[in-house]
């Protein structure tokens, strides 16, 4: 299934814990044609998107396709996702490679290490994970 025909499920994660009714109530739209959408029954109109957008304060691309970031503001993070597993199978290699186990926690906490360094550089030096990740195990 594409991103873009996700949209029911981004729309859940953008009302959040609230209820859709009253959410419906904010965007100026009724409860049934929110349901709709919710259900992917029926697809929005540009106005209800913007309306929605706004009213949930998510970003109107994220709402429509999935890409960019999903929350307006300094505080949202774009995350490489291609960089990201990469990382992640690089980390594994290590550990198999050491035939070492690390605890879930402390092998999300060394992808985001990774993330944080390989950032702004050409990809993964899976020579450089190898070295470090000899030293946490």
């Amino acid at each position: 299934m594409k991103e873009i025909d996700l949209f029911p499920r981004r729309l859940k994660l953008a009302i959040g814990k609230g209820s859709a009714r009253s959410f419906a109530m904010q965007c100026g739209l009724s409860p049934s044609v929110m349901h709709q959408y919710l259900t992917g029954k029926s697809e929005p109109t540009r106005l209800a998107l913007i309306a929605m957008a706004r009213a949930a304060g998510v970003n109107l691309e994220w709402l429509l396709t999935g890409e960019g970031r999903m929350k307006k503001g300094k505080g949202s993070v774009m995350i490489d996702r291609n960089l990201y597993e990469e990382i992640i199978e690089s980390v594994e290699e290590s550990l198999m490679t050491f035939d070492k186990t690390l605890p879930m926690r402390k092998k999300l906490d060394a992808c985001r290490y990774f993330y944080d360094f390989f950032q702004d550089m050409q990809g993964v030096d899976k020579e450089q994970t190898a070295r470090v990740m000899r030293l946490l195990v």
